[in-house]
């Protein structure tokens, strides 16, 4: 089964991992029980039945593969980042809200590419 309406299934992950990682920053990682609200999203949206198994499956994957591929990337400069640039006069993140972020980040970054894939500005 698959969302009817893909827009607003991909828009309700941007908006939910936006809020999180937001409150993460100001309240600490206490905030990161909003991810719980994700799993509401089988109850709330319209289902339909899947008409191509592999173009659907094939499509998810590449999808959650280019979002793995742009946070490893987002990993990988802010952990250089942290190390090069922090030093006791700096007001740089701690390495673990970073780590801490990646989830939030991860779904508003899967739900970008989502949104882009359903509108055709990028094509498989």
């Amino acid at each position: 089964m698959k969302y009817k309406n893909l827009d607003l299934a991909y828009s309700l992950e941007v908006f939910i991992g936006f809020v999180c990682a937001l409150l993460i920053i100001l309240i600490s990682s206490k905030a990161f029980i909003l991810l719980a609200l994700i799993s509401l999203r089988p109850f709330i949206l319209d289902k339909e039945k899947i008409s191509h198994h592999d173009e659907y499956w094939h499509t998810s994957f590449r999808l959650g593969r280019d979002a793995l591929i742009i946070i490893s990337i987002l990993i990988i400069c802010a952990i250089i980042l942290v190390e090069l640039l922090l030093n006791e006069n700096m007001i740089l993140p701690k390495i673990d809200i970073i780590l801490t972020m990646l989830v939030p980040v991860f779904l508003i970054v899967h739900g970008i590419i989502g949104i882009f894939y359903n509108r055709g500005i990028i094509k498989y």
